[in-house]
């Protein structure tokens, strides 16, 4: 798992899960420029995500994507969210990420076709978000969906 799709990550980036707040709802610009607007990382959602080529699907599932989900809290100076968006705390919530990536079939997470890199349509992504378990939780999420990885 050495290769991530630079333009996955670029669509990655720009996903963001705004959740409504009593009718209002923040723009991208108010994420990125309101250092007081907070975001909570909800973390690397994989359910969907095909590993090409080879692996061990039950490995990748039971351990490896909590595994991954803990880089951005244990490397935080690596992986510099706060800077990226120009905040000086970022909360994190793998709850429903983590259940999510429970889900994943590990009968369907191997692949050999490149073009999984690129399957996703918005559509797909939007899916995704929507079926989190979000419970009441307010505020701004920040959440990576991968689609495929080497």
């Amino acid at each position: 798992m050495k290769y991530i799709n630079k333009g996955n990550w670029l669509a990655i980036i720009v996903l963001f899960s705004f959740i409504s707040i009593s009718g209002y709802s923040q723009t991208l610009n108010d994420v990125f420029s309101n250092t007081g607007t907070p975001i909570s990382y909800l973390g690397i959602e994989f359910s969907k995500t095909k590993l090409l080529d080879t692996g061990n699907p039950d490995d990748i599932k039971n351990r490896l994507y909590a595994s991954i989900n803990q880089l951005i809290v244990n490397g935080p100076k690596k992986y510099g969210l706060k800077e990226a968006f120009h905040k000086s705390d970022i909360g994190y919530d793998f709850g429903a990420v983590t259940q999510r990536n429970a889900q994943a079939n590990v009968n369907e997470i191997l692949s050999t076709n490149p073009a999984d890199f690129n399957r996703f349509k918005e559509s797909d992504i939007t899916a995704i978000i929507k079926n989190l378990s979000l419970g009441n939780k307010k505020g701004v999420g920040l959440l990576f969906v991968i689609e495929a990885m080497r």
